[in-house]
């Protein structure tokens, strides 16, 4: 038995925090079952081993990690084991690991016999260091066993925390500062077989308050917490007491359910859609989306107003010559004269149609609003595009656009002739004191 007390003396010191402990020549010793606080500064302990049983919990109750380092000689340099326990963390210990570790530990510090060592070393220096400064609180039990906690002292709720129950009198608090937007109260027995469930007690202002509501949780193990209860606390600056009594052995969490939300206004194309988790929207709508995680206690909701813009349409027609048919335009093929549709995309993504109207002529086609003569309308790149100006248009410029409505050049030196080295479509429009007029201009390889 004596075999185990090295790293014993490690987690069994750590109950009694008092006035002591602020050096390892001035100790403090321990017994299990203590509640005790750490006031955020390095604490040292002088352990001895005791009555270590089957093994023990430790429970340290805090938003900073803990640090535990084990000397043999109170200045030595290097502790011969160290150990960090998280926020709100648990750390168990059985009686056949600790041998385990122990042998591990001697072995590769070439200690020799344990009993040996013991002789010399019958104790070991501990030192506790809360990592980042914080205060927090430490309770050690018997393996297996939770802190008893009641209504003189009580537990602090820790967000997602487990909580081991091994006793009808668990009480725990929640601060008006740290009211979550919902709580649930989560139960899981020991033994999963069993289908007793806990009774779950909320009482306001003190231990001994008002007693705002007491039922068992649900068959999920899964007690609500009104949220009314919390914000009258909230509002005031009080405690809610929660008393959890459970028939049997079990863990207990108390998980905050968050509610995220946002606004999103967003105007798409025709044809584009937004697609959401399992929703894919299409048209002009208000829609709100909840994505729920982390094992539905987290929720994102997200309130969408959406405008779906229609394709902008135009009309237009084509002049082209029998020798240039068939015609491909897009993914249309255009053989013969007719009415056809054209999808383009513009610039930004969406995209426009353009009605148009085919005819076969080998003569100038004129503008629908001037005498403006231009031919041919449809012309391989490179190849030059005639221009007739009309009478009286000495101050009249050209313009040249592509269908996404952005402008390509603009000439007021009246050319007689364009020259398209792209291949698209164009749309070529006049403006002179005299009248306007536009025509559509076709490029292809």
């Amino acid at each position: 038995m004596r075999k185990v007390c090295l790293i014993v003396c490690l987690f069994f010191s750590l109950a009694l925090w008092g006035k002591e402990g602020d050096s390892c020549s001035n100790p403090l010793s321990a017994q299990y079952g203590e509640d005790l606080y750490v006031e955020g500064q390095p604490v040292w302990f002088l352990a001895s081993l005791e009555n270590f049983g089957n093994g023990m919990n430790a429970y340290w109750y805090s938003t900073d990690s803990l640090r535990l380092e084990a000397y043999l000689v109170c200045l030595a340099r290097e502790p011969i084991y160290q150990r960090t326990i998280g926020p709100q963390g648990v750390f168990s210990l059985s009686l056949e690991e600790l041998k385990h570790k122990l042998d591990s530990v001697t072995a590769s510090l070439g200690l020799g016999q344990i009993d040996d060592i013991l002789q010399i070393f019958p104790s070991v220096n501990v030192k506790a260091v809360p990592v980042s400064g914080q205060s927090g609180r430490i309770i050690l039990q018997n393996l297996g066993e939770g802190p008893k906690t009641d209504c003189n002292n009580p537990l602090p709720v820790y967000m997602d925390a487990t909580y081991i129950l091994t006793d009808s009198a668990n009480v725990y608090t929640l601060t008006h500062e740290r009211q979550p937007d919902s709580l649930h109260v989560v139960w899981q027995a020991e033994d999963e077989e069993l289908d007793t469930l806990p009774t779950i007690q909320v009482r306001y202002g003190s231990c001994d308050g008002d007693i705002l509501g007491e039922a068992q949780t649900d068959s999920q193990g899964v007690y609500v917490v009104e949220r009314q209860w919390m914000d009258s606390a909230y509002q005031q600056g009080d405690t809610l007491f929660f008393h959890v009594f459970a028939p049997t052995d079990g863990k207990i969490r108390f998980r905050p359910v968050t509610f995220t939300y946002a606004e999103v206004d967003t105007v798409l194309c025709e044809g584009k859609g937004l697609q959401l988790q399992d929703t894919l929207l299409t048209v002009s709508t208000s829609y709100t989306d909840t994505v729920i995680k982390s094992e539905g206690y987290r929720h994102f909701i997200t309130h969408y107003e959406l405008e779906v813009q229609p394709a902008p349409e135009t009309n237009d027609t084509l002049y082209v010559g029998a020798a240039e048919l068939p015609l491909q335009m897009q993914e249309v093929w255009i053989e013969s004269e007719g009415n056809y549709s054209l999808r383009y995309q513009t610039a930004e993504g969406c995209d426009s149609i353009v009605h148009l109207q085919v005819y076969l002529q080998t003569f100038v086609r004129e503008t629908s609003e001037s005498s403006l003569k231009v031919y041919p309308t449809l012309a391989k790149t490179g190849t030059p595009v005639q221009i007739e100006w009309p009478e009286g248009y000495e101050k009249a410029s050209l313009d040249l656009f592509d269908l996404s409505g952005r402008l390509l050049w603009s000439r007021d030196d009246q050319p007689t002739f364009i020259q398209l080295d792209k291949a698209g479509a164009y749309l070529l429009v006049m403006n002179g004191e005299n009248g306007k007029g536009q025509t559509l201009l076709m490029a292809h390889d």
